[in-house]
């Protein structure tokens, strides 16, 4: 469980997206996990799952932006997340 206050800590977000059809309405799931430690507010890690139950549809013949959420147990305002360094790899 994550404090209601948290700053300056190490996360780490590892996601497998794998396309399973193609086209206007392609299918892709995805499944992965997220770690948080470190910082002001946190003594211990907190490893979340990311599993998809069902396939998302999404429209593989046109570029579009990578855009992830996260869902905090209770909506704030203020509850966001920024990566200052990402890297994003293409396994065939």
């Amino acid at each position: 469980m994550l404090p209601n206050t948290l700053s300056n800590s190490y996360v780490e977000v590892e996601l497998d997206i794998e396309c399973r059809t193609t086209g206007a309405t392609g299918t892709v799931i995805v499944h992965g996990r997220t770690i948080i430690e470190g910082g002001v507010g946190l003594t211990t890690a907190s490893i979340r799952p990311l599993l998809s139950t069902s396939t998302i549809t999404v429209d593989t013949t046109s570029a579009l932006a990578l855009d992830m959420t996260y869902q905090w147990a209770a909506a704030d305002a203020a509850n966001s997340l920024t990566m200052r360094v990402a890297t994003i790899q293409r396994i065939w």
